[in-house]
């Protein structure tokens, strides 16, 4: 639900509940890393990034750069409009409306944008704000 976009405590349920989470990631001149999509709301210890299932959107330079260097198993990512972004670990990730492949491409908000049903089967995973009402469409590779 986005009301709890970023909550530490959201994320760690979903992660719990076997679901994967996306997850917006600052680094600030304070040295501590931030949880937020529009700018730094929750301090988290390093740590949270190493959790399993875990896609690390880096908001900021400073970030990607530690993130990249210091947690190699982290599956970090960074963009803003770009049709197709390169995670950490190879996936490719697709802006809203994007052609998606079954290739570890996922598909991105596929609320906002009308695919056809071939296209959300095809998709390797999906990134949404409804996960649940998405998931019901999608197949899981």
């Amino acid at each position: 639900m986005p009301e709890h976009e970023n909550k530490p405590a959201y994320i760690q349920n979903a992660l719990n509940l076997g679901f994967d989470c996306e997850c917006d990631v600052w680094l600030c001149e304070d040295g501590f890393f931030w949880l937020g999509h529009d700018g730094p709301q929750y301090k988290i210890m390093p740590e949270f990034l190493k959790r399993e299932g875990l896609w690390v959107h880096a908001k900021n330079y400073d970030a990607l750069l530690t993130i990249t260097s210091c947690f190699p198993d982290v599956n970090v990512f960074s963009h803003d409009k770009d049709p197709y972004t390169l995670t950490s670990q190879k996936f490719i990730w697709a802006y809203p409306g994007e052609k998606v492949r079954p290739d570890r491409t996922i598909c991105v908000m596929p609320e906002r944008v009308k695919y056809s049903k071939e296209e959300k089967y095809t998709a390797y995973g999906i990134c949404s704000d409804y996960i649940v009402r998405e998931r019901i469409e999608f197949q899981f590779k």
